[in-house]
């Protein structure tokens, strides 16, 4: 079940769906390379509409 929902998280952006799926797509992880701090702008950009929990 688990590595169900993986394999789909893994196949698309998924940008602002839910606050669950940005959490389960990295939306508070510590960025390691300047390319993980583009993603996650681009991520916070485009979930912008999402209520905050």
């Amino acid at each position: 079940m688990i590595g169900t929902i993986i394999t789909i998280l893994k196949q698309d952006s998924f940008f602002g769906i839910s606050n669950e799926i940005e959490i389960a797509k990295g939306k508070n992880e510590m960025p390691k390379s300047y390319s993980d701090v583009l993603n996650q702008a681009k991520r916070r950009l485009k979930a912008v509409h999402l209520p905050k929990n």
